[in-house]
């Protein structure tokens, strides 16, 4: 099971599946159509190799204008976490349990915003949904809303989860962004393009989100994964050129898991791989290639990490340049991006004193003491 959220990163894989017929066991979910009873009912039927996803809300439970929203109305007798399976539940047998009446309106709720997802450790194991390097560290999925409610579409998501029972694997893409986890993603684990739920709490030693399988991520990334970005002829537009920045991210992101386990040949392959995926000449080297060539220094590929902290450094200067070069009324426009780059160059700079690369140092030192200079001359003249 899948869940997906915007067009962007739903429409491909229905192509691939329909056109395709590529992996049709996968039953792709967007919550954005979540909402609607139509979309719900595609749901709760088998669609080629997928089975039906496991939604018990009956057609009058969830018809449109039937808990459009679910407010969470919190009781203080309800201390502990609300397991998702007895909620659902109460509302089959006792639907009245969950109604508020105030105003002369009716509204649905739960007593709770804290939500308890059960595990049975033997089945997750032998079913392989957990590693069993981690089979040390199985829970259930405790995790508390901080919203005023639930809208239709994560109700749905509340069901399917509370009756899965762990049978099926559970993924959300990584670009359905914050608001569409609710909560979850402290038990995500990133394989690739997509974090998978497990009943394990993840522990991410970098600031971003889940923990990193890295041998199926590593599999995945290096060969699974083909962005035939290689062509310079090809057009990258806005939108290519943002997705390429959450691919160099996920490059990046495994490159350092991969250090942090020792693995330095496999780190070098799959920052060659992304390098090779997205190279310089079509997709400019950005930020995101500060991980990258960290994992280069620390896995004694010195000669290609120096050659991407050179380039990092070319266009951060050029950028700089170019952003100083107006005046008038254009100042205040292009601050924002001066701050950016000047931002960006700090991170370089961080990268290079952790790496011991003097000459590189010396260089972005200079570079950042001059347009310093001229951003504080600008902030008082």
């Amino acid at each position: 099971i899948l869940f997906t959220n915007g067009d962007n990163d739903t429409f491909p894989l229905w192509y691939v599946q329909e056109v395709e017929g590529f992996r049709t066991d996968v039953r792709v979910c967007n919550l954005s159509l979540l909402n609607a009873d139509w979309y719900i009912n595609q749901m709760r039927r088998k669609v080629y190799d997928s089975e039906a996803l496991p939604i018990s809300l009956s057609w009058d439970q969830y018809k449109s204008g039937t808990r459009d929203v679910v407010y969470f109305v919190e009781q203080d007798n309800i201390k502990d976490y609300l397991d998702l399976p007895i909620l659902f539940n109460i509302m089959h047998t006792n639907p009245n349990k969950f109604k508020l009446k105030t105003g002369g309106e009716e509204y649905d709720f739960f007593p709770s915003k804290k939500f308890r997802i059960p595990v049975d450790s033997a089945l997750v194991v032998d079913n392989g949904t957990v590693p069993l390097h981690l089979a040390g560290r199985i829970e259930p999925v405790e995790w508390k809303v901080n919203t005023y409610g639930i809208q239709k579409n994560h109700l749905i998501l509340f069901d399917i989860l509370a009756h899965n029972q762990w049978n099926r694997p559970v993924y959300f893409s990584t670009t359905t962004g914050d608001a569409a986890y609710i909560g979850l993603e402290g038990y995500f684990t990133q394989e690739g393009m997509a974090y998978r739920l497990l009943p394990v709490r993840a522990i991410p030693p970098d600031d971003q989100i889940a923990d990193v399988n890295t041998d199926v991520m590593f599999n995945n990334m290096m060969n699974k994964l083909n962005l035939d970005l290689g062509d310079p002829d090809v057009f990258i537009g806005e939108d290519s050129y943002r997705s390429s920045m959450n691919m160099r991210n996920n490059f990046g992101r495994l490159a350092q898991a991969l250090i942090r386990e020792g693995k330095k040949d496999s780190a070098i392959l799959i920052c060659d791989r992304a390098i090779e995926q997205m190279p310089d000449e079509v997709i400019s080297y950005d930020f995101f290639l500060v991980p990258i060539a960290d994992a280069y220094y620390a896995a004694g590929a010195e000669e290609k990490a120096i050659a991407i902290t050179e380039r990092l450094l070319l266009y951060i200067e050029q950028n700089l340049s170019y952003y100083f070069s107006f005046g008038g009324d254009k100042v205040s426009e292009m601050d924002r991006y001066k701050q950016q780059y000047m931002a960006f160059l700090q991170e370089v700079l961080k990268l290079v004193e952790k790496h011991q690369q003097k000459d590189l140092n010396d260089r972005a030192k200079a570079i950042f003491d001059e347009y310093y200079q001229k951003y504080v001359c600008l902030l008082y003249t």
